[in-house]
């Protein structure tokens, strides 16, 4: 069995969740020699901090800046930041690489990726590099030197790998890697969570929701419909609301079964938690997206009809109110989403990457041949 490592990245959890996926699919074809590696741990906290800490400064206080600084490296040649951050950690992850010893990488974050194509020039033989894209308009910065085969969320996400550098001939559909979808469960969760059988709306504002989502609260105190909402981050305050029962949950690990008994989700638009909307027919009312990539993945949303995107929150409450009062439009919402989900997308990964170990053996074979 060969040894495949996974490189994530534990900031905002989507490229963790992608992570885990594909190591489950995997341990389904028997193949235990898994190692999760997270980038965390491979760049230096003096390197890694600051950034991190401007990034979320400007998406709470700044979020233009960051758009701007988002679409301005989004060019075929990377910035001279971007190489800056690229050469962040190559040490550490050359050496752990020679550590591990793998027959294979698969990376679900972009710094990751660009660690390992620095890092494996330094390890004197072929590793094969499969860099799975969990934005559904992948930024420039998925484009790296060193990676042998891209994964694309969508036929959409292919076109703009290719139109950023990447070789058509190496980069293949399979949609964002999930864990298999929960079976709806809304009498259970009810159940667990002492609720009632008013409709049910999940609300997500990400691992670091910014001061902005609690205005998400009070446009959905503003519903004139009975609804219990479930709140999936710190509320600062619970507002009063007529007809609105508010939950506070915290971030959660069985997110996905939440979503599984929701009637709608309301929230940000990040690209785990979309794939695993698709994937169960969940309604989506976004607002406040991340700029830059995750206002590409309500974009790409709401251009196939599968979610609306509340621009303003004064529009959340009518947005809301159509879908749960309004049986056609919910289900339409619901199918168009099912019609962009890839549910098998883990396995469909895992055929890409065990495919691209496959080639290297070849390549090797005929090297010394």
């Amino acid at each position: 069995m060969p040894r495949i490592v996974l490189l994530h990245a534990s900031v905002g959890g989507g490229h963790t969740r992608a992570a885990t996926a594909i190591a489950a699919a995997l341990a389904a074809r028997g193949h235990a020699d898994v190692h999760l590696v997270d980038y965390n741990e491979l760049v230096p906290a003096w390197q890694r901090a600051p950034v991190q800490a401007l990034y979320q400064l400007a998406l709470a206080r700044a979020p233009g800046l960051w758009r701007a600084y988002y679409r301005r490296t989004d060019q075929p040649q990377p910035t001279l930041a971007a190489h800056a951050l690229a050469a962040a950690g190559v040490a550490r992850t050359a050496a752990r690489l020679i550590d591990l010893a793998p027959d294979l990488v698969i990376s679900t974050f972009t710094g990751g990726g660009a660690l390992v194509g620095a890092a494996r020039a330094r390890l004197g033989r072929p590793l094969p590099h499969v860099m799975v894209a969990t934005d559904y308009r992948p930024h420039r910065h998925w484009v790296r030197d060193g990676v042998d085969r891209w994964c694309a969320p969508c036929a959409d996400g292919r076109a703009a790998l290719i139109a950023r550098g990447a070789p058509a001939d190496r980069v293949i559909v399979t949609g964002i890697p999930i864990a298999t979808p929960p079976r709806p469960d809304p009498v259970g969760v009810r159940r667990d969570l002492g609720l009632d059988a008013r409709p049910l709306i999940l609300v997500a504002a990400g691992a670091q929701p910014t001061r902005r989502a609690h205005r998400l609260i009070d446009a959905l105190a503003a519903l004139p419909v009975p609804a219990q909402a479930l709140v999936c981050f710190p509320m600062a305050r619970v507002p009063r609301s007529a007809h609105v029962r508010f939950v506070e949950l915290g971030l959660r690990r069985d997110f996905d079964r939440l979503l599984a008994a929701a009637d709608v989700l309301v929230g940000k638009a990040g690209g785990a938690t979309v794939a695993e909307a698709t994937a169960l027919g969940v309604p989506h009312v976004i607002c406040d997206p991340y700029p830059g990539q995750e206002e590409d993945n309500a974009a790409w949303l709401s251009r196939h009809g599968a979610a609306y995107w509340a621009r303003d929150p004064r529009e959340v409450a009518p947005a809301v109110r159509a879908l749960l009062t309004d049986d056609t439009a919910r289900r339409r919402l619901a199918a168009a989403a099912r019609a962009l989900a890839s549910p098998r997308a883990a396995d469909a990964v895992v055929d890409a990457a065990l495919t691209t170990l496959g080639e290297s053996h070849v390549a090797r074979r005929h090297q010394l041949g």
